[in-house]
């Protein structure tokens, strides 16, 4: 007895036309969703360089509050956060120390003079961060103002959104 068409048909498997219109639709997904993915993963960076600014900046405020002045060396930023002093601080808000969980390098510039009463902050991406050419450094100083590059930005700047 002969099986039918039908029945042949089903044991052949996938002809090349059906694998190559499902390899097809793949790429064009793929193709569609890599650009999205990696803007939101650039987003997300964002938002944690911006805050570990803030934290930062928070801690350096209570500084001046309890002492007249902010920090005077650079390398004091990290005994804010509960550290040796010249320890690198980061923006993994779980763990500052960690050069491997943080995407950003927070660098304290404090202005000059015995009892500096300005600085700024700077976050600067790690090599393991998602490259950014919109917002490569990002930074705050004492007045508030939020920075790009050491540059200030307007409120609504794509950086600070």
């Amino acid at each position: 007895m002969q099986p039918s068409y039908r029945h042949r048909r089903s044991l052949q498997g996938f002809t090349l036309i059906e694998m190559m219109i499902v390899a097809a639709v793949i790429a064009i997904l793929a193709a569609i969703a890599y650009p999205a993915y990696t803007e939101q993963m650039r987003k997300s960076q964002r938002a944690e360089g911006k805050a570990a600014l803030m934290r930062a900046s928070q801690l350096l405020e209570r500084s001046f509050t309890q002492n007249g002045s902010y920090p005077a060396g650079a390398a004091v930023l990290a005994t804010l956060y509960g550290a040796a002093s010249g320890t690198s601080v980061y923006s993994h808000p779980d763990n500052p120390m960690s050069a491997t969980l943080g995407k950003y390098r927070v660098e304290y510039l404090p202005a000059a003079g015995v009892a500096p009463v300005e600085f700024e902050l700077r976050a600067t991406p790690q090599s393991h961060a998602i490259s950014d050419a919109d917002c490569p450094t990002l930074g705050i100083d004492s007045r508030g103002r939020r920075l790009v590059s050491g540059a200030p930005v307007a409120a609504d700047s794509r950086c600070w959104r």
